[in-house]
């Protein structure tokens, strides 16, 4: 689904959406996924010189899992855990002033996460709305959150580094709504589904930490001189999280070509002056050439997405900071053709180097297992 820019109304077999519960409702077997990926970023901005210059850095994480079965075969009831990133911080910017000998440095790390439980449902079993379903997920969200910022100055010979550590945690729910048609629609072997799901804004808190230490040099962290780092300062923290809608479509013409269309938005605006609401929106492409043949790459699932995204950072002098991104990506069965390995790769651009801000183009490769299997099923012969 990553692939495909989002997915929120892919009701079927077979994938797996942490953004909708409703959409469990499709699992019809034990379903696991874990998912790497790999990413390069590259920065790009003229500092003000006119020059532009570029630097870049390579990033690494765990991009979620997910564990889900099938209790009930008639209501379609599915339950299961997950833990997926909600956001990530990660920058290492430096800049230096010949003249006066000083060297400056910022460095952030860390982000937020949520582990999570939920279910899904089929309510009607007849009618108009037994193509309905709902779900619901609770998330304990947290993690920490690190700017550093450190000052050497050439004929001082040491660093100066101010930390700011927060630490966070709260929670949060998910409720997910999704349609499926349960016949053909336009054509003859076509089939919709629809969904969306809310995620209410919510406080998480925690505690900030100031720190100031000095070093001997910035390689060199073990050179602590006497009495550093010191904490400085030490608080109670609220931060304010908007709440979070998603919405899509999905359409299948015939069994072996899937088209989606996504979107989703977060209004930052209400939580921080300085922010702008965000947007993403998402359209994508998966086709495999065959369901049944022997040979692999006839089963292979391909898959196309396109995206804009309308990030909530502006600059001081309210200068927007948008993006597009490309994905693609391979769905490879294997095992018992319940299951796949996913490759993907996407690239993002955001940003511009003009007034004198950043541009930034990142490069993801992402490694996913989708598996599948019968668990918890009577056995009809002992």
């Amino acid at each position: 689904a990553q692939a495909l820019g989002g997915a929120y109304g892919l009701l079927a077999p077979g994938y797996q959406n942490l953004d909708n519960p409703a959409l469990w409702s499709a699992h019809r077997d034990t379903r696991f996924g874990l998912t790497l990926g790999l990413g390069w970023l590259n920065t790009s901005g003229t500092g003000g010189t006119g020059v532009e210059q570029t630097a870049g850095r390579r990033l690494g994480a765990i991009g979620g899992a997910a564990f889900a079965f099938p209790v009930s075969a008639r209501h379609a009831a599915t339950v299961g855990a997950f833990f997926e990133p909600y956001s990530r911080v990660s920058y290492d910017n430096s800049g230096r002033d010949d003249d006066g000998g000083i060297g400056v440095r910022a460095i952030g790390s860390g982000g937020l996460s949520d582990a999570g439980l939920g279910g899904s449902i089929r309510p009607f079993t007849t009618g108009p709305l037994r193509g309905v379903s709902v779900g619901l997920t609770g998330r304990y969200r947290f993690g920490t959150l690190t700017a550093r910022e450190e000052v050497r100055a050439d004929s001082a010979g040491y660093t100066q580094a101010f930390e700011r550590r927060r630490q966070l945690g709260g929670t949060a729910f998910t409720l997910g709504l999704a349609y499926g048609s349960p016949g053909a629609v336009f054509g003859k072997n076509d089939r919709l589904s629809l969904g969306a799901a809310f995620t209410p804004g919510t406080t998480i808190s925690g505690s900030r930490v100031l720190t100031y230490g000095t070093f001997r040099s910035t390689d060199d962290p073990s050179g602590i001189t006497p009495g550093g780092p010191d904490t400085l300062a030490k608080s109670d923290l609220d931060e304010k999280l908007p709440y979070r809608l998603v919405a899509g479509l999905a359409y299948r013409p015939n069994p072996r070509t899937l088209l989606t269309l996504d979107g989703s938005m977060e209004p930052w605006s209400t939580t921080s002056p300085t922010l702008r609401d965000a947007g993403h929106y998402a359209m994508g492409l998966e086709f495999q050439p065959s369901l049944i043949s022997p040979v692999l790459w006839q089963r292979t699932a391909y898959r196309l997405g396109f995206l804009l995204n309308r990030y909530p950072y502006q600059s001081v002098t309210g200068t927007a900071v948008d993006g597009f991104g490309l994905r693609t990506g391979f769905g490879i069965p294997v095992a018992n053709g319940r299951s796949r390995l996913d490759l993907g790769v996407g690239v993002d651009w955001r940003g511009s180097v003009e007034q004198g801000l950043l541009k930034e183009r990142t490069v993801r490769l992402t490694l996913g297992l989708n598996a599948g299997d019968l668990w918890f099923i009577k056995r009809a012969i002992e």
